[in-house]
């Protein structure tokens, strides 16, 4: 194991010097951003200002009007990045896009007033005001919307938006606040929606249409349900993420019976960012949205119609859990040869320390090791845990440093050859049903009525990959 780690540590330091050498200060940026994992859409401008200040230099990053061909950028980071061990990917095509757009709307039904009460914490307008404050763009780029029966334009600046310490009384009498039309709102707000637009509904997520007194809660979820789904299928290329947050509430709750019902304490409510999918992975990617969320950062989120995402990870030659001797291949990072397990145990046990954060996924979720999928020939088992600060060493420091995760897999191999593939599956989340309600007569801290119906029209419409990232790790005696 100690050979091992010598030959691993010394080609990881190889790479570091050769990361330094090459194509001058554009190679150097771009070797420092993927290993930082820093690939946000302001590194890349940094990128740009690089190419822009030595066209001389770079001529072939640029189109003939001499601006830079962000085809051919990522052609040549991504090139770059292939190369790299472990091999890394950035998207730089999806980030060169024209300037993002916000669209916020806000719900001002009659069980919204009460979460923004003048005596109260504020949280879900502080929510609001963290993304318009935060947001990347220009402020002439933001737009706000009062929502209920139909969508009215706000009728002040954002600075009186921002100022306002009861939104909900100043915004008294914009439409009917009696009930929500989410079909019109969501058909709208697709239907309009520029291709750099970012749509962000703020709501309770409570299907009230208008007269449920005499409807059935089945039908009204399944109504919900269905609604849901066909408004999405009309509009193709979509993606929708969820943020569940927590709100203080004091005030009359509407149930979807038509009484109220007197509350005071905590409430789930939702943020749901609506985009093309190339533009929802551009605005989360950048600061701003981290920044907006850093202060108020969500109970849970699922991000509806995503691709399966690349995970950037390596197998941590020197780890206290591991057991057996192996050597990393020296060109293919994913292979694994001289496999032997312990000679005690018989046990092989191996960890890779993975980059699990793009996936904008629970700890919960994450940790869960019953949530993956692991298949191979002789039947490996997977523990998950996060990395703590104090797990980083002066040794372990090159594997673990831009990680989140430690993925341990233990079994044995029997065979010449073997292949694990570790996925995980890209499932409603578990919180969905934890937080649904189907009576809202006693309304608690926790749930929603009809949230799993919400989720799963969603679903439907924009089921994503079956997978939100696969790994394959190759076995060799």
């Amino acid at each position: 194991m100690r050979k091992s780690f010598f030959y691993t540590a010394l080609f990881a330091t190889l790479s570091l010097l050769l990361s330094g050498c090459g194509g001058g200060a554009l190679d150097r940026a771009i070797k420092q951003a993927l290993v930082q994992g820093d690939t946000t859409a302001e590194r890349l401008d940094d990128i740009v200002a690089l190419v822009t200040a030595d066209k001389d230099s770079y001529g072939h990053l640029l189109a003939p009007d001499g601006t830079v061909d962000y085809q051919s950028l990522d052609t040549y980071v991504n090139d770059m990045a292939a190369k790299m061990r472990p091999p890394m990917h950035w998207n730089v095509a999806a980030l060169a896009m024209p300037p993002l757009q916000l669209s916020i709307y806000l719900e001002r039904s009659g069980s919204m007033v009460p979460y923004d009460r003048p005596g109260g914490r504020g949280l879900l307008k502080a929510s609001v005001n963290d993304l318009i404050n935060a947001f990347p763009g220009k402020r002439d780029d933001v737009s706000l919307h009062i929502v209920n029966n139909d969508i009215y334009p706000y009728q002040g600046s954002i600075d009186d938006f921002l100022q306002d310490r009861d939104i909900y009384a100043s915004t008294a009498g914009v439409g009917n606040p009696a009930y929500t039309d989410f079909g019109r709102i969501l058909d709208r707000i697709l239907s309009t929606q520029g291709p750099s637009e970012v749509s962000v509904l703020v709501t309770d997520l409570i299907y009230s249409p208008a007269d449920t007194k005499d409807l059935s809660i089945d039908k009204l979820l399944n109504e919900e349900r269905s609604l849901v789904a066909s408004t999405f299928k009309k509009h193709e290329g979509k993606s929708v993420l969820v943020h569940q947050c927590v709100g203080d509430f004091d005030g009359k709750y509407y149930t979807y019976r038509g009484g109220a019902v007197d509350y005071r304490g905590e409430r789930p409510y939702y943020l749901l960012f609506i985009a093309s999918t190339p533009t929802l992975e551009r605005y989360v990617s950048s600061k701003g949205y981290a920044a907006a969320i850093a202060s108020s950062m969500p109970r849970h989120r699922y991000w509806h119609g995503r691709a399966q995402q690349p995970v950037d990870w390596v197998v941590v030659p020197d780890w206290s859990d591991n057991a057996g001797r192996w050597r990393v291949s020296h060109d293919d990072h994913t292979r694994l040869t001289g496999v032997l397990p312990d000679r005690t145990t018989g046990v092989l046990r191996f960890t890779l320390a993975a980059n699990l954060g793009a996936l904008l996924l629970d700890d919960t979720t994450l940790t869960d090791s019953t949530a993956y999928t692991v298949s191979s020939l002789t039947g490996f088992t997977l523990s998950v845990r996060r990395i703590e600060q104090g797990d980083i060493t002066a040794n372990n420091r090159p594997y673990l440093e831009g990680k989140t995760h430690l993925l341990t897999l233990t079994g044995a191999i029997t065979a010449p050859r073997d292949e694990v593939t570790i996925a995980l599956p890209n499932d409603l989340p578990e919180w969905s049903t934890a937080c649904n309600a189907t009576d809202d007569t006693q309304p608690t801290s926790t749930t929603t009525l009809g949230l799993v119906s919400f989720m799963a029209g969603l679903k439907t419409a924009l089921p994503g990959d079956d997978n939100y990232f696969t790994l394959h790790i190759k076995l060799e005696k």
